[in-house]
């Protein structure tokens, strides 16, 4: 019943209507953000439907829809602040802990962009010395964590999105391992001789 009378409104607000449903007849918020997370996923409005279960605190739904139809094209299109709001609603122990494939996807995309957020900081820098090495040095560990671990993220769409994902996630990540900049250029091959151990697809 409740999903026959709410609106998808771009602003994403309730209407006036949905409004009086809680504010007078005491209906859950989050009934009515379950109601239009099931509407937008007819429309195929994939980002609506991402951004109401997570509203309507459906942690485990609201990480199939981002892994499955939005994280592809925002590695791609490098819109990671867009996609690091989203996965930072599920990134907490308490929420992501209920969430399935959790640890080989929304984490592994969570820990990269952490990871590339600090590298390209360290890569603006224009102070150059030790303590900048010493800072890059330190994520060596994670670098080689993510390495390792992008092949275990599943790929299930049909026109192989996940693939080009991965070439671009791979890419950009190896962009930020330091090879195009000439500061780290040293630090880089002593820490990866083997340039290519990352990139399983060139």
């Amino acid at each position: 019943m409740l999903g026959r009378h709410v609106e998808l409104l771009d602003s994403r607000a309730f209407s006036e209507k949905e409004k009086f449903l809680h504010d007078e007849l005491g209906i859950p918020a989050e009934w009515t953000y379950r109601a239009k997370a099931v509407r937008a996923a007819a429309r195929h409005r994939h980002h609506d439907h991402a951004w109401y279960l997570i509203r309507a605190g459906e942690w485990n739904l609201s990480h199939q829809v981002i892994m499955e139809h939005i994280a592809a094209d925002a590695i791609i299109n490098e819109n990671y602040a867009y996609l690091e709001s989203l996965l930072g609603e599920l990134a907490s122990a308490e929420r992501s802990s209920t969430v399935f494939g959790w640890g080989n996807q929304g984490a592994l995309l969570w820990d990269y962009l952490a990871v590339v957020k600090a590298v390209k900081a360290l890569l603006a820098n224009t102070v150059r010395d030790q303590a900048v090495l010493y800072q890059l040095e330190k994520l060596q560990p994670q670098l080689s964590s993510l390495c390792a671990r992008i092949h275990t993220m599943p790929c299930r769409n049909a026109k192989d999105r996940c693939v080009v994902c991965y070439l671009e996630f791979e890419r950009s990540f190896f962009a930020a391992c330091v090879f195009t900049s000439p500061l780290f250029t040293e630090l880089g091959r002593r820490s990866y001789p083997d340039q290519k151990s990352c990139l399983r697809f060139t």
